[in-house]
């Protein structure tokens, strides 16, 4: 199943009010025209499909863009939670592929940039994506296996073309070939699918003048015959209006099924072909429910059928055949639209408060905060009457709160709004669902801390419950006293988690100059690299880049040192697998940042697609860094390839250390020499997911020999830092558990104080880790990410000197929470 993103945010754009400095102005309703939201964007994209083990898996592409996965288990309640991963995309698929002659699960995916991507499961985790070498900018993508179990891709481009690759006997794949139009008329959505017995590859593709094609693979399983292409049509059916999506799904008895959403009715059908035939049968109706999208898969399994839909509100509907494959169980929701995203009908909201209790206030919090930026259009989440419009005015001085009230009759429920700036609406105004009815601002409330308050009040009411206390109020005073109801039944009815979508950070370093000034950067879950040091102004994050000229994509992994001059010096790696290093045109000191950057270098060995990165400089000023190769090298993946700088500037070539399949890689500096700590990947055997560490010798190369460090456990990212005394820490959460876990050196080897063989940080559920140690204090920072998203700082609280290791436990704040809004750092 594939779906194009739309052109929402332009909309958005048009529309957003700009911030204005300054003095709160007085009552100013915005005028806001009713924007139709581009439903091809809200609906995201899905995929529906069966792994090796038997257990049905869904791919899912949210409305803000986050790719999540969940899958089935055997009980209550029945299905995994969410798993996010890094990035930000626009379309998804699956299947199986053959990897050394073990069957995987496969999955390809768009990144919102158009960058087209692979990873496979092992069985336990994704391993790193593998970037596909193209100068297209893609849209959607479809994937199936053929009966020697290779995987075929089927790729739409955003100017509506249609290409197609295979993998070869020896895993490669052949380059892409193109599907003619039919016509001029591009090509909209994909769908590919193995009818079984006849052993050929079936290709559906949708143009955007609502017609559907089918075509078949030669009898060689070799490429799309262009003379088997047909005009699809259920018998009885008709053959125009399907152009909204597409699956194809072939079961074990050789039958086809075709699923289709049609736009001009909002109905989802299909019809099958006999087994090893080619004639479609009678059409058949899931009914008309705002169906915009689908997906489908065979559970071989199970011997079912598996379909999801995707409804107009951007919901995510499923159901599978009964044991008689005439029956269908009952429709039931697996995915649906984060409240973050529903308010603005645009990515990167996120929640700042959550029902019931205030982060920072006395009280009883009676609805959601969410928040995005000064300005985002705010949407009605259900249609209904204005009761009350309240303009306020910006600030948190008397009389400033602003309001708008939305009373549902049939749902006897009123939804307040307050904060925004209102649009031009009078009390009996009607609502749908969806329009504009503000804009995001601060009024009855300070600038930094803009949002929209969403509540849900039982009955028709025209402005908010008591919430905020002052402070010091009784227990029982109306403040402290929920008068609403837990809204989360409510908004799951109405087709909303009340919570958000949450991505993982990809990637984040931390690293102090030599006055002290410390210097963090994050890559957002867009991609775009942020960055922000102590004593800029209101300590907000500034943007480093959203990729380098010629990107399909943002970043993917970053790195910071200090070089020999003191001047900060950056390695960064992007989506499309190109490596680079800016420095600060000056050393940073208390008094300035380092006057700006240089422009990017150069790729950087470029040929291949680099994943993590390290970097360290040296006792006598000289930068080493480190890197991963995601690129398939002599049949080994996940090099680990050094340089280091020469006295005069220069580089030394590029070397390899160890034998490949590192997943992440962090360095430091112990007595001269450099310590290079990395965590193997899943493709290791025994080795899986362990962390091993080399030190460089005396002639300036890496050593040969590496220890393991931490037996026992099985890794997901490693860092590693040294104090003002020597100490080595290094830091390193657990795969299976997310544990924050942590040692250091010790005469006698690795431990920490006390009796216990590690320091734990946090409560769990940690994916990511980044060091550093202050130059003016010697305390020991520590960023670390959630797989919620969320990015958390610790700082030991007793510094270290020459004499002292730092140590004295730890304080633990909160970077960013995970999402949008403040999650997107500013973005």
């Amino acid at each position: 199943m594939l779906r194009r993103f739309g052109s929402l945010l332009l909309v958005l754009a048009a529309l957003a009010v700009p911030v204005v400095a300054g003095p709160a102005p007085g009552p100013s309703p915005v005028t806001a025209p009713y924007a139709a939201v581009d439903s091809e964007y809200a609906a995201g994209a899905h995929a529906v499909v069966s792994s090796p083990t038997g257990r049905v898996w869904v791919l899912r592409v949210t409305p803000g863009g986050v790719l999540k996965t969940r899958y089935t288990k055997d009980s209550a309640p029945y299905w995994t939670d969410w798993a996010p991963m890094a990035g930000s995309y626009r379309s998804v698929s699956g299947a199986i592929a053959d990897v050394g002659g073990v069957r995987r699960l496969f999955m390809a995916a768009v990144t919102s940039g158009g960058g087209l991507r692979y990873a496979t499961h092992t069985g336990t985790e994704w391993t790193g994506w593998t970037s596909v070498s193209s100068t297209q900018l893609w849209a959607s993508v479809a994937s199936t296996t053929d009966a020697a179990g290779r995987v075929w891709t089927f790729a739409t481009t955003t100017g509506g073309d249609l290409y197609y690759q295979r993998q070869q006997a020896d895993g490669s794949w052949t380059t892409f070939t193109q599907v003619a139009r039919v016509g001029t008329t591009a090509w909209a959505a994909v769908s590919g699918a193995l009818q079984t017995g006849a052993n050929r590859v079936w290709l559906a593709a949708a143009s955007a003048d609502g017609r559907i094609s089918t075509f078949r693979t030669n009898s060689a399983g070799t490429l799309v015959d262009p003379a088997t292409r047909a005009t699809f049509k259920c018998d009885g059916g008709p053959s125009t209006g399907f152009a909204d999506d597409v699956s194809l799904s072939g079961d074990a008895s050789g039958r086809m099924w075709l699923f289709s959403s049609r736009s001009a009715t909002g109905a989802l059908t299909y019809c099958q072909t006999g087994p090893g035939t080619t004639t479609w049968g009678p059409e058949k109706s899931w009914g008309t429910a705002d169906w915009v999208g689908v997906s489908s898969g065979w559970d071989a399994d199970d011997a079912q059928m598996w379909v999801a839909g995707t409804k107009e509100t951007g919901e995510v509907m499923y159901r599978h055949t009964s044991p008689d494959p005439s029956g269908w169980t009952d429709v039931a929701t697996v995915d649906r639209v984060a409240l973050s995203y529903a308010v603005y009908l645009a990515p990167r909201g996120s929640v700042s408060a959550d029902y019931g209790t205030y982060l920072a206030h006395e009280g009883a919090h009676e609805g959601i905060d969410v928040r995005r930026m000064v300005g985002s259009s705010v949407h009605a989440l259900v249609s209904g009457t204005i009761t009350n419009v309240d303009v306020g005015c910006r600030g948190a001085g008397p009389g400033c709160l602003s309001t708008v009230a939305v009373y549902n009759a049939t749902l006897d429920k009123t939804v307040v709004y307050l904060h925004l700036n209102p649009a031009s609406l009078s009390p009996g105004d009607t609502v749908a669902r969806g329009q504009t009815i503000g804009y995001e601002d601060y009024r009855g409330t300070t600038q930094p801390q803009f949002h929209t308050h969403v509540e849900v009040r039982p009955g028709r009411h025209t402005i908010a419950a008591t919430s905020m206390c002052s402070g010091g109020e009784p227990a029982d005073a109306p403040c402290n006293v929920l008068a609403n109801p837990d809204p989360t039944t409510f908004w799951t009815g109405q087709g909303y988690a009340p919570d958000q979508d949450r991505s993982l950070l990809g990637g984040h370093a931390v690293v102090s100059d030599r006055s002290g000034r410390e210097w963090e950067f994050v890559i957002a879950p867009g991609g775009t690299l942020v960055y922000r040091y102590t004593g800029m102004t209101e300590w907000n994050w500034d943007v480093f880049g959203d990729g380098y000229d010629g990107s399909t994509g943002g970043f993917r992994s970053v790195a910071a040192t200090i070089d020999g001059s003191g001047r900060l010096w950056v390695l960064t790696t992007s989506t499309d697998g190109e490596m680079r290093s800016r420095r600060t045109l000056q050393p940073p000191s208390a008094s300035t940042s380092g006057g700006g950057w240089e422009a990017p270098s150069a790729p950087l060995s470029a040929g291949y697609d680099w994943g993590d990165v390290t970097v360290t400089t040296d006792d006598v000023g000289q930068v080493w860094m480190f890197a991963t190769a995601t690129t398939t090298v002599d049949g080994v993946t996940g090099r680990l390839f050094y340089r280091r700088q020469n006295a005069d500037g220069s580089w030394t070539s590029m070397d390899q250390v160890g034998n490949g399949d590192w997943r992440g890689v962090s360095s430091t500096l112990k007595d001269g020499q450099v310590w290079l700590f990395g965590v193997k990947g899943s493709d290791s055997g025994a080795y899986s997911n362990r962390i091993f560490y080399f030190k460089s010798t005396a002639s300036g190369v890496m050593g040969a020999v590496s220890t393991e460090f931490g037996a026992g456990n099985r890794w997901a990212d490693v860092s590693a830092s040294t104090d003002l005394s020597g100490r080595v820490w290094v830091f390193a959460p657990t795969l299976t558990d997310g544990l924050l876990r942590y040692r250091y050196t010790t005469p006698s080897g690795w431990g920490v104080s006390g009796s216990e063989p590690w320091g734990e940080l946090g409560n769990g559920g940690w994916v990511s880790v980044s060091s550093s140690v202050r130059a003016d204090t010697g305390k020991v920072r520590v960023l670390a990410a959630k797989v919620n998203g969320d990015l958390w700082a610790f700082e030991t609280k007793q510094g270290s000197t020459a004499t002292l290791p730092a140590g004295g436990g730890w304080a633990m704040t909160l970077v960013e929470p995970g999402g949008g809004g403040r999650g997107s750092y500013g973005l």
